[in-house]
């Protein structure tokens, strides 16, 4: 098969003569390329806990039988769609996975966020997705804008602002209030646990009520998805244009990262930060690192000393010249 539109770590694959030797050459695109990126989101436990290794080797079955079928499937040019960046495709497969695995395994959970989805339709709430994939909860004022922060619920203790307002009789005023608290959008699975964790049975009852069960799941908004997608690329291309030990730091302390997914590919990143795709995918799980620690592996990968200091001193540097290339009060922080 013509290979020129192939991802090179799989031409040996792709130009192997059938049989012994193509097995061969597919046990080391998995042994070297695939199973170090699948290994590395996995130990991150950002879907298991340790208690889960029986799910974990569940769902790491299927990805290697997926993507081998995909690779087979590449080989025999079978219509299926090249694959340009061979670290990329497998992070992506990989999560995808451990998302099913998750609705699967909480069906509970996956109805209550499909509900609050239909709450957050109603005025003055809004729902919108990024150009990332990531659905962002708010008010409806903040739609269409590029936030300039992403706030984090997580295990924060409902607001005593919040006590004299019921959630289960009145959940659109209690949303409301705690946007207004919280002064910025939330991801929509941030709202969906922290709702649980806070109000537990009452947040299901409330949005599973007979008044919103009709409302229409809310769509993306062409426009707003527009304007967020030409300010990151343009926020990337500033980024890329940094002297590279402030791009170096900035990006492996940037505090969301998943904002250059879809934006950039792995290795495209990882050129920019002048390092290899196989070690940046290693690396990406953990994102973003302290201080400490990327003085530590910029000593380690680029033999460059600096102090937890100079570190902080380059970051700073590339934010103030971020600000300047990037007039907008909605830029990335």
């Amino acid at each position: 098969m013509a290979t020129d539109s192939v991802d090179s770590l799989l031409v040996p694959f792709c130009e192997a003569p059938d049989g012994p030797e193509a097995e061969r050459a597919l046990s080391e695109v998995l042994e070297r390329e695939v199973e170090p990126v699948v290994a590395s989101i996995l130990r991150s436990r950002r879907y298991f806990r340790p208690a889960d290794d029986l799910h974990l080797e569940d769902v790491r079955s299927q990805i290697r039988v997926r993507i081998i079928d995909r690779l087979w499937s590449l080989r025999s040019r079978t219509g299926t769609e090249a694959i340009r960046d061979l670290h990329s495709y497998v992070a992506s497969t990989t999560f995808h996975a451990c998302d099913q695995h998750i609705r699967e395994r909480k069906p509970d959970r996956h109805h209550f966020r499909d509900r609050l989805r239909r709450l957050m339709g109603r005025e003055p709430l809004a729902l919108w997705k990024l150009p990332d994939g990531r659905w962002l909860a708010g008010l409806a004022v903040w739609r269409g804008e590029a936030p300039a922060r992403v706030a984090v619920l997580g295990d924060t203790p409902r607001p005593a602002a919040l006590d004299a307002i019921d959630f289960e009789r009145r959940p659109v005023e209690f949303l409301t209030r705690l946007f207004d608290l919280v002064g910025s959008p939330v991801e929509l699975d941030d709202v969906v646990n922290w709702l649980t964790r806070v109000e537990g049975l009452a947040a299901r009852r409330a949005v599973d009520s007979e008044e919103i069960k009709d409302l229409p799941a809310p769509h993306p908004d062409p426009e707003a998805q527009a304007v967020a997608r030409s300010f990151l690329e343009k926020f990337w291309q500033e980024v890329c244009q940094l002297p590279l030990a402030q791009r170096r730091v900035y990006v492996l302390t940037f505090e969301e990262p998943h904002l250059l997914i879809g934006l950039t590919t792995l290795r495209q990143t990882a050129e920019a930060l002048d390092m290899h795709s196989l070690e940046l995918s290693r690396l990406w799980p953990l994102l973003p690192l302290d201080d400490r620690a990327v003085a530590e592996m910029i000593e380690r990968s680029w033999q460059q000393s600096l102090t937890r200091q100079q570190v902080i001193n380059l970051r700073q540097a590339a934010r103030q010249r971020l600000a300047r290339r990037l007039p907008l009060a909605e830029r990335p922080s």
